[in-house]
């Protein structure tokens, strides 16, 4: 409970700060805040009456000059601090649909902890039935083939189911990330395998072409001696 409220403020709090609007507050160097909070002078109305004096200005001039606004640091720091709250966001919700889907798994009446494969249509299979765990082999017909009830084997079962679930869960990145860098090694294993096989093709025609031109060379040899 206390770790479900911890992860409510924590939310909360990282909302409130990457997504608080700034707000720019306009200053007049003829008023202090003295003067608006302790004499009672209407700021308003001094604000109203400048504006009403400055419009004539304003109105004469064609050309309005607009002052570029670039980033600042906290900009880049909320965008980071989104980024990352995404990512966590994220990874929460996908260890939490982990979650529940054990949690029913667990509440159904027959669960399938896993199987090895033994041929074509044929395989052994670790079925949990209520409380109860059975070993059967699925062929051209299911048969039983023991009863688990040992617990400590029971508990080394369901140890290693869990470790299993981590595994899958340590993410899709990092799956693609090992099969991508695994392509690009078998890749280069195979060019590497490639140019070796050709470089020894091309000198054992080299060898070969050779010790033709030698047996050439030793026929005329003979054949002026003769």
């Amino acid at each position: 409970m206390k770790q479900k409220n911890f992860t409510k403020w924590l939310l909360v709090f990282f909302l409130c700060v990457v997504f608080t609007p700034l707000a720019h507050a306009d200053t007049d160097p003829d008023i202090s805040v003295s003067d608006c909070i302790g004499k009672g002078v209407d700021c308003s109305s001094k604000d109203s009456t400048k504006d009403q004096i400055n419009e004539p200005a304003e109105s004469t001039d064609d050309v309005t000059e607009i002052t570029p606004t670039g980033l600042t640091a906290w900009d880049y720091i909320r965008t980071l601090l989104a980024f990352i709250f995404v990512i966590g966001l994220l990874l929460w919700l996908l260890r939490f649909m982990n979650k529940r889907n054990r949690t029913f798994d667990q509440n159904r009446l027959m669960t399938n902890l896993g199987g090895v494969p033994l041929g074509q249509h044929k395989s052994i299979q670790l079925v949990k039935m209520g409380n109860h765990y059975f070993v059967v082999g699925v062929g051209e017909n299911v048969q039983l083939l023991r009863e688990i009830e040992d617990p400590d084997e029971i508990a080394d079962l369901l140890a290693r189911y869990d470790q299993e679930g981590s595994e899958v869960r340590k993410g899709i990145m990092s799956q693609l990330y090992e099969r991508f860098f695994s392509k690009i090694n078998s890749g280069t294993n195979k060019e590497t395998s490639d140019f070796s096989s050709l470089f020894t093709s091309k000198m054992e025609e080299i060898r070969a072409d050779r010790k033709q031109q030698i047996d050439r060379l030793k026929e005329k040899g003979s054949d002026r001696d003769g």
